[in-house]
């Protein structure tokens, strides 16, 4: 606990800095990218609708930053997370869920030790994961993504999607649970 409240204050000295430093913006968005980009590849299933969605992400978080406040329980990531996830309800009411997903365009998920054989295994599992993420109801989904793919917490993605805990908690085991009968019927 004392390394996360650490973190915290450290992030929160980054992001009062940040109004006012691009070198300091810059430190946040390499701490962000690589979670929010995952985040937005494994939802939308498209590399470039995804380089652009995240642009626009950063973009607006460069811009409302002087707006954040700190306030009891929120955090800068559950901030930009929501920023996040509004983006892609906006993607969404502008283009329809794609019905197949090119395996080049996954984001890679890093392996200790990957054999040239397996990578186009991991590909394919990659596209089936993909494929029954996309048929959960979308809570599911989303929750499982930020769990799994930025490696938030429940306590987090609660902030995120505004919700409790418990609940966060309830639809990410719903949703494994059903991704594993999905997966069982394959």
């Amino acid at each position: 606990m004392v390394i996360e409240e650490q973190n915290q204050l450290n992030e929160q000295k980054l992001v009062k800095k940040a109004k006012s430093d691009p070198e300091a913006f810059s430190k946040l968005y390499d701490l962000y990218f690589p979670k929010i980009f995952r985040y937005i590849s494994w939802r939308v299933g498209d590399k470039n609708d995804a380089e652009d969605l995240v642009s626009e992400i950063f973009t607006k978080v460069l811009i409302k930053i002087d707006t954040f406040e700190w306030q009891k329980g929120a955090t800068f990531s559950s901030w930009v997370f929501r920023i996040a996830r509004n983006s892609l309800t906006d993607y969404y009411r502008t283009k329809k869920k794609r019905d197949y997903v090119n395996i080049d365009d996954l984001p890679e998920i890093e392996a200790d030790e990957i054999l040239p054989d397996g990578d186009y295994d991991r590909r394919q599992l990659f596209s089936r994961l993909f494929q029954m993420l996309q048929e959960l109801p979308d809570r599911q989904a989303e929750i499982i993504t930020m769990r799994f793919f930025t490696g938030m917490k429940n306590k987090e993605i609660a902030k995120v999607l505004e919700i409790e805990e418990k609940s966060a908690a309830s639809s990410l085991c719903r949703g494994l649970q059903a991704l594993h009968n999905k997966f069982n019927k394959q």
